[in-house]
């Protein structure tokens, strides 16, 4: 399974399921191959694997891209309790990294 979007003329992929139990056919590698032959005849201008490198990722390319993703909290207290829960995971993982 993939959820992919075609926006400003690359194909972004968005998330991709996997299943264990049909790793020996890899399915998941044929609908990559599929979609990046659509990307490449649709003259897309580049197809985007979304989310942290993985190593399943590195047989389709060696080349990352950084993006920044921005996040929205309204002026409520709930607003506030999301951002507090983010920046206390973001801490976390930041001391974890150490």
């Amino acid at each position: 399974m993939q959820i992919a979007l075609e926006q400003n003329g690359g194909f972004w992929l968005l998330k991709v399921g996997y299943d264990e139990r049909f790793s020996h056919a890899s399915p998941g590698q044929l609908l990559l191959r599929d979609t990046i032959r659509y990307a490449a005849q649709a003259g897309l201008a580049s197809y985007e694997f979304l989310g942290t490198a993985e190593a399943w990722t590195e047989m389709w390319t060696k080349e990352q891209h950084r993006y920044l993703a921005a996040r929205v909290y309204p002026y409520t207290p709930r607003g506030l309790a999301a951002l507090l829960v983010d920046l206390g995971r973001a801490k976390l993982r930041q001391w974890r990294s150490r």
